[in-house]
Parts: structure tokens; C-alpha cells; sequence
């Protein structure tokens, strides 16, 4: 009886839930990269809770890293966490403490790219990659949004590709 409840609900609300195995995850942030990896701009999306991107739902967390898929907080997307505009910027001592998250996305990445290697939007993701680092960093911190970006590193941040609208709202 109570299944049978549970089966009617989900029945009556089919049009407003996302489909299985698939969440409904705010992202404040895109990171917008060319087609070859190269970083654009940072680009804000929405208000401050950012918007809903229908994603792959995300394995919980515990102590270990578990990166989301192709978007998710900063240190896991940039290797950063802590970033204070007021004090001077140390990249390589905020990507150590970061590290092992960092990791995780980035062979997160690497992996879902040997997966889908004519996917041209996990391709980009996967160029940035190769060539990120504190360079890649210094050109982010002179866009217009790196403020607001450093005060959101706790929220979802993901990609875009320069000259696509590719974030599909629900």
C-alpha cells in the first residue's frame, strides 16, 4: 500500500522530477573556454543561487574526494577554496591544500574524455585542462567576475564553450 502511494506520487509529479540517476544542481559559475581549452571569460549565471543544470546526481561524499561530473565546487574545479582579494594570493600553496580534489576532477575529466573522444564539449574541458595552471590562473584573476567567482568557490561552478548556449535550464 504504501508503494503503491509512493508509485502514484511519483507518477502524478513525473513532469517536475528529474529522471533517474540525474539531479537538479544549482551552478553559480560557468568558466567559459574555447574549443581548444583556452580560457574566455567567467561568466555568472543567475541570481546568487546561480541556476538549475539538470547533471548526472552526484555520489555522496565522505572523506575521500568523489568529484561531480564536469562541474562542481572550486576546489575540486580550480584546485581552490580559500581566496581572500584582501590578502595576497599564494596559487601554488592554495592548489596543495587542494590537491587532492583538483586530482580527482581533473582525472575525472581526462577519463570521461578517452570515454567520449568525439565529444567536442568534454574535448575543450579536457584541453583545459592539459594546459592548466598558474598562468591559466593569472588570466582568470583579471576577468571581471574573479571577485565574485573567489567569494562563490563553495558553490557549483562548470563549463561553457565560447560562442554555445549549452546551459539548458529545467
Amino acid at each position: 500500500m504504501i508503494l503503491q502511494a509512493l508509485y502514484d506520487y511519483y507518477d502524478r509529479r513525473a513532469n517536475s522530477l528529474p529522471p533517474m540517476q540525474m539531479a537538479l544542481t544549482n551552478f553559480c559559475y560557468a568558466i567559459v573556454i574555447d574549443e581548444n581549452g583556452g580560457f574566455k571569460s567567467i561568466e555568472p549565471l543567475g541570481d546568487i543561487d546561480g541556476i538549475q543544470l539538470l547533471t548526472f546526481r552526484p555520489e555522496e561524499r565522505t572523506s575521500a574526494p568523489v568529484p561531480h561530473c564536469l562541474g562542481d565546487n572550486g576546489s575540486y574545479v580550480l584546485g581552490l577554496k580559500d581566496v581572500k582579494l584582501d590578502k595576497p594570493f599564494d596559487f601554488i600553496k592554495e592548489m596543495k591544500s587542494n590537491e587532492k580534489n583538483f586530482s580527482a576532477f581533473a582525472k575525472d575529466v581526462k577519463s570521461l574524455s578517452e570515454v567520449l573522444p568525439n565529444n567536442k564539449y568534454v574535448r575543450a574541458i579536457s584541453k583545459f585542462y592539459k594546459s592548466f595552471g598558474i598562468e591559466t590562473i593569472k588570466q582568470m584573476s583579471h576577468d571581471v567576475n574573479w571577485a565574485g567567482l573567489c567569494k562563490s568557490l563553495s558553490k557549483n561552478v562548470t563549463f561553457r564553450i565560447f560562442g554555445e548556449i549549452t546551459l539548458l535550464k529545467r
